[in-house]
């Protein structure tokens, strides 16, 4: 079980800053975290929601509640003052295997389907008796089944064929999140793979794949780099940021600071783990070894990170470690001196 990271307080928090988001299948949730990824206390919001199902393997969201609920965290996140210009960035992750359809100007024209939405059973089994689902496999990393776009843009199609012909474009939640906040339309690389359309031997989408669903390329959002840039000033005021607008890494322009993302100043390191670590259990200080054998870890007593360093290196390299001297020999357990974890200190 791992331990939970320690809070910190806002006034001892390292900047920068940043505002953290997930929208889950049964809530959204946002906090503030600071440079060592620790969580600041009291900047956490969760709103709760489900998604909207059926016996006929109808599984949707509504993608404006979406919205409103990061609206409601980003609001309820930044409120403090104190915070004034120190959050440096948001990130945002959601649900995978989502899909709605959006007119020419972003608005939706579906619900959003989730990834349990199984309507499109019919339309997996006939791809896969017209199509090699090895060699899908093979090019896009996944199968044809009812989370992944081909079958479903295949089955909304069939079921709703007005609708079908007037989407523009085929969006996930995370897109239509991005595009109603900041203005910007990017996807991705994950975002796209999550589609089952992406061939991720030339990074473009997969022209069998959208033929046999009747949908076009640029029906999609384009894939961003790390030097795209906003090109809307509605968006970002125009700012330049370490992290450009609209760019793969998470954008830095928001609705929770109207000011220009703060540098990482340069005096700036990460914190200093303790050192010292009992030769036995490498236990920090004062905590007393785990084994028993009474020592206390106030000073290094097992070799240092460089001298297991080389012996591992040793080690794969295919030849004998160095010997480890008497020196720096773990004095913890004097009767059990073997560089190996001892099994008296599995506690």
């Amino acid at each position: 079980m791992t331990r939970p990271v320690d809070d910190v307080g806002l006034g001892a928090a390292q900047d920068p800053l940043v505002v953290a988001l997930d929208v889950g299948s049964t809530a959204s949730r946002g906090g503030v975290y600071d440079a060592t990824g620790r969580p600041v206390t009291g900047l956490q919001h969760k709103v709760p929601h489900a998604f909207t199902t059926a016996p006929d393997g109808t599984s949707e969201i509504d993608p404006d509640a979406v919205v409103a609920e990061i609206e409601e965290i980003l609001d309820a996140l930044t409120r403090d003052p104190a915070l004034g210009t120190r959050i440096a960035g948001v990130a945002m992750d959601t649900f995978a295997a989502s899909l709605l359809a959006v007119d020419a100007d972003g608005r939706p024209l579906t619900g959003c389907l989730t990834y349990a939405d199984s309507r499109c059973a019919g339309e997996v089994a006939a791809l896969r008796a017209e199509l090699d689902e090895h060699a899908v496999q093979q090019r896009t990393g996944t199968r044809i089944h009812t989370s992944y776009h081909a079958p479903r843009l295949r089955w909304l199609a069939g079921a709703d064929p007005r609708t079908f012909a007037a989407a523009a474009g085929w969006w996930s939640l995370g897109e239509y999140v991005l595009h109603r906040l900041t203005g910007v339309d990017a996807a991705g690389t994950a975002t796209a793979a999550w589609t089952g359309l992406l061939d991720r031997r030339t990074g473009e989408l997969d022209a069998e794949l959208l033929a046999a669903a009747g949908v076009r390329p640029e029906q999609f959002s384009p894939g961003t780099t790390s030097t795209t840039r906003c090109t809307r000033p509605t968006a970002c005021g125009g700012r330049r940021s370490r992290t450009p607008c609209g760019s793969r890494r998470s954008p830095t322009a928001s609705r929770a600071t109207s000011a220009p993302a703060r540098p990482i100043p340069a005096s700036w390191r990460p914190p200093r783990r303790p050192a010292a670590r009992c030769g036995c259990c490498w236990t920090a200080p004062p905590t007393r070894c785990r084994s028993g054998c009474g020592t206390t870890a106030s000073a290094r007593t097992g070799p240092s990170w460089a001298e297991r360093s080389t012996t591992w290196a040793a080690r794969s390299a295919g030849r004998r470690a160095p010997s480890t001297s008497a020196a720096t020999a773990p004095r913890c357990c004097p009767r059990r001196r073997r560089r190996a974890r001892r099994s008296c200190c599995r506690t």
